[in-house]
C-alpha cells in the first residue's frame, strides 16, 4: 500500500530534480519560460503533499490528492511539449515517468481513502 509519507517525499525528490533540470538548461542558455512555470507547479506539488500530511481528515486529504493530480498532470502536459536537446531528453523523460507516477500513486491513495 502506498503512504502518503512516502509520496510526500517523492515529491520533495521530484522538486529538486525538476529545479536540477531547469539549471541545466538555464546553464545552456535556455530561455524557456515554460521551464519556470514547471518549476513553479511542481513547488505547488510539494507544498500540497506537506499539508496533506498535516490534515487529519479524509475529506481534506482527498480535495488535496485530486488537486495534487491536476498539478502533475500539468506538469506532465508542460514536459511533455518543452523543447530541449537531445542531450537533455533522458532526464526530461524520466521526469515525465516520475510526474505519471505520482499522479496514479495519488489516484490509488484516494480510492484507498474512499474505502
Amino acid at each position: 500500500m502506498i503512504k502518503l509519507t512516502e509520496l510526500s517525499y517523492q515529491t520533495y525528490r521530484y522538486l529538486f530534480d525538476i529545479k536540477y533540470f531547469a539549471k541545466q538548461l538555464s546553464d545552456d542558455d535556455y530561455e524557456e519560460k515554460e521551464i519556470k512555470q514547471i518549476v513553479e507547479n511542481a513547488d505547488k506539488l510539494y507544498q500540497i503533499f506537506l499539508k496533506i500530511i498535516d490534515d487529519k481528515t479524509i475529506e481534506a486529504q482527498t480535495d488535496e490528492l485530486t488537486e495534487a493530480k491536476t498539478i502533475a498532470d500539468e506538469i506532465l502536459k508542460q514536459l511533455r511539449v518543452l523543447k530541449c536537446s537531445d542531450e537533455y531528453i533522458n532526464d526530461k523523460v524520466d521526469l515525465i515517468v516520475e510526474a505519471f507516477a505520482v499522479k496514479e500513486k495519488a489516484q490509488i491513495i484516494i480510492e484507498n481513502l474512499k474505502n
